[in-house]
């Protein structure tokens, strides 16, 4: 199973807001990780991936 990540988390190591971050991957700007709504819900949810969040952070130059 791959290792997640809260919202909280990543936001703080892309140096951004969790809202950003949520709005970002909402709307296909960032890829690291899964989001949707499940049916007969009113909050959405996002699942933030290790991998894939290490992969957005050396594109962007962002140090560990």
């Amino acid at each position: 199973m791959a290792e997640t990540v809260t919202i909280i988390q990543a936001a703080r190591e892309l140096q951004m807001s969790p809202q950003t971050l949520r709005y970002m991957m909402a709307s296909g700007r960032i890829a690291i990780g899964d989001c949707g709504r499940r049916p007969g819900k009113k909050r959405g949810f996002y699942k933030v991936y290790r991998s894939m969040l290490e992969e957005e952070k050396a594109r962007r130059g962002i140090a560990r």
